[in-house]
């Protein structure tokens, strides 16, 4: 009798489905794109599936071309949570490389210069807030870092007129790397 009423509160038993966060971030664009899919902090703005989707794509397509993989990673470097965040990490996902994240505001500037070079990080994606400290660290690294400006990507995407993700090579399985944590 126990094991009865506790089926009665899970439900069918789903299977775990084989696929990658992205792709179910995708799914919800293409099902749902008018639904909300993030709030900021007080509630006052949010973005929806089809535009996380959007603008993820926008910035997937850009750091392929800058030469995003599977298995090589890509530093996001931001503060507090914000929309750009969340964009950068499916953006990063979708291009097949791993994100590493980097706080802007608690980590001193000679970790993340650590960080940048403990993995090989050849791309960094920040917001115009943290530019200038993604340029310093940048600037001293030894190996070259390719810093992306996620606000810049997105504005100058919609300026030209949008990215579609025709292009985007989506080889991706959920067996690479997806995030590295410090």
């Amino acid at each position: 009798e126990r094991t009865q009423v506790l089926q009665w509160g899970q439900g069918p038993q789903l299977p775990i489905r084989n696929c990658c966060l992205h792709e179910m971030v995708e799914e919800q664009g293409r099902l749902r794109p008018d639904n909300v899919a993030l709030f900021d902090d007080m509630c006052r703005k949010s973005m929806t599936y089809g535009e996380l989707e959007r603008q993820s794509t926008i910035l997937a397509l850009k750091l392929q071309r800058l030469g995003a993989k599977p298995n090589t990673f890509i530093g996001i470097l931001m503060g507090e949570r914000r929309f750009e965040m969340y964009v950068s990490v499916l953006g990063v996902l979708k291009s097949g490389a791993a994100y590493v994240p980097m706080h802007a505001s608690l980590f001193p500037r000679e970790r993340i210069k650590f960080i940048v070079e403990d993995t090989s990080m050849r791309l960094m994606v920040t917001v115009d807030e943290y530019a200038d400290l993604a340029k310093d660290v940048q600037a001293e690294c030894t190996e070259y870092v390719e810093v992306v400006n996620v606000e810049d990507v997105v504005v100058n995407a919609s300026d030209e007129g949008g990215m579609d993700g025709e292009g985007l090579d989506c080889t991706v399985k959920p067996t690479d790397a997806a995030y590295m944590i410090y």
